[in-house]
């Protein structure tokens, strides 16, 4: 338990995915078993330790029956402007390890003044209009757009989940709106682990997910069982694909 308080929505953890997206510390196998998946990629921010003996790496990894996912890959506009074209040519060949029967997990992240994230994913379907099948899974990783960003997601990507963590405790009306046209299939929740720790705690857990939940049942209206419920089954049909 780290330093902080008990969860004020205790839940039992009945699965979840563990995420490898750094890869000076890939695992040398990968062994976790339904309903604890796995998903390895590289975050944007640590693309420069993704040399060719990485990627390869990667490729072998994502081959392990303990592997459901590629991700999480993407996308951060929250760096320096000098190393986007390097994170875009990262993205498009690790997409070329994408497989129809996995989900990717996308890391979308805007400028610090698009907390919407428009332009990224402007320039997101431009890439995977070009590499990806327009039928692919995808889970959209820590969300934060509008009613318009989730419409054009499922315009261009039906197969689209999106994943909301504890940020939404700040969301603004045009966020909370988006939020609630989501379809209920299509929600994930997301403690992104040990980030976005509850404002109590130093460290994040999965144990926090019904702190997320909680957040997230009130602006939809809804009892917090109801959307835990609704959430883990969106969570293993997308994984157990």
């Amino acid at each position: 338990m780290p330093e902080g308080r008990e969860p004020y929505v205790p839940v039992k953890l009945v699965g979840g995915v563990a995420v490898y997206s750094e890869p000076e510390n890939y695992p040398q196998e990968i062994t976790h078993l339904p309903p604890w998946y796995a998903a390895v990629g590289v975050h944007p921010k640590h693309i420069q330790e993704l040399t060719e003996d990485k990627f390869n790496e990667l490729r072998t990894l994502l081959q392990s029956p303990g592997v459901s996912a590629l991700g999480e890959i993407g996308l951060d506009y929250s760096v320096n402007s000098k190393f986007l074209r390097e994170q875009e040519n990262i993205f498009v060949k690790v997409l070329s390890l994408a497989v129809a029967t996995k989900p990717i997990v996308l890391h979308l992240r805007g400028t610090f003044s698009d907390t919407l994230g428009i332009g990224v994913t402007a320039r997101y379907h431009q890439l995977l209009r070009k590499n990806i099948s327009p039928r692919q899974l995808l889970h959209v990783h820590c969300f934060t757009g509008d009613s318009t960003l989730v419409s054009d997601w499922l315009t261009e990507f039906p197969n689209t989940y999106f994943g909301y963590t504890a940020l939404a405790h700040n969301f603004t009306e045009e966020q909370i709106i988006g939020l609630r046209s989501v379809p209920s299939d299509r929600i994930l929740l997301e403690t992104d682990s040990p980030y976005f720790a509850p404002r109590e705690n130093s460290v994040n857990t999965p144990m926090y997910v019904g702190n997320t939940a909680e957040i997230l049942a009130r602006y939809l209206r809804i009892p917090v069982e109801q959307l835990l419920g609704l959430t883990l089954q969106n969570g293993m049909r997308l994984y157990r694909s």
